[in-house]
């Protein structure tokens, strides 16, 4: 199967990123990502590069944007999905689903209905969380948070 794309039509934008993981595209075309070093930035359409927040102990990995605008991130330093508004400020979403502890928190996305799933690598479980749940409240008033079971394939 010939490859879709020609490496002359791969273009490079965004240099000087400390191995970039997950990567989302905003509405405005602004891409924002997170590197092993747990700096998020920007990078917009023209290739600048603008940090939005460097966490301590963090290291960004899967990434996507809430209703908001916000940045929702899976941080494989702190074991937690974390939240970065576009002005720099991070806080803590959840670090543990009921009794299970998030140890490696990976890809992240949200359905339809603002239902936020992230995977936990190390656990065969893919995590929900919903506003709108009647199950196990944590960390946050309006947050709730389901486990579901998925079945690995080998």
């Amino acid at each position: 199967m010939a490859p879709l794309f020609s490496l002359d039509m791969v273009e490079k934008f965004g240099s000087g990123l400390n191995q970039a993981e997950g990567v989302v595209i905003a509405k405005d075309n602004n891409v924002y990502g997170g590197g092993r070093d747990g700096v998020l930035r920007r990078v917009s359409p023209d290739g600048t590069v603008t940090e939005i927040a460097r966490i301590e102990g963090a290291i960004p990995n899967g990434i996507t944007l809430d209703r908001q605008g916000n940045l929702v991130f899976c941080d494989l330093g702190k074991k937690a999905m974390m939240r970065c508004s576009l002005d720099g400020k991070v806080s803590l979403l959840a670090d543990h689903a009921g009794d299970l502890r998030l140890n490696t928190p990976n890809f992240t996305s949200y359905d339809a209905e603002g239902n936020l799933y992230v995977s936990n690598s190390s656990s065969n479980m893919t995590i929900r969380t919903s506003s709108r749940s009647s199950r196990r409240p944590h960390l946050m008033a309006n947050l709730r948070v389901l486990v579901l079971t998925v079945e690995v394939k080998s």
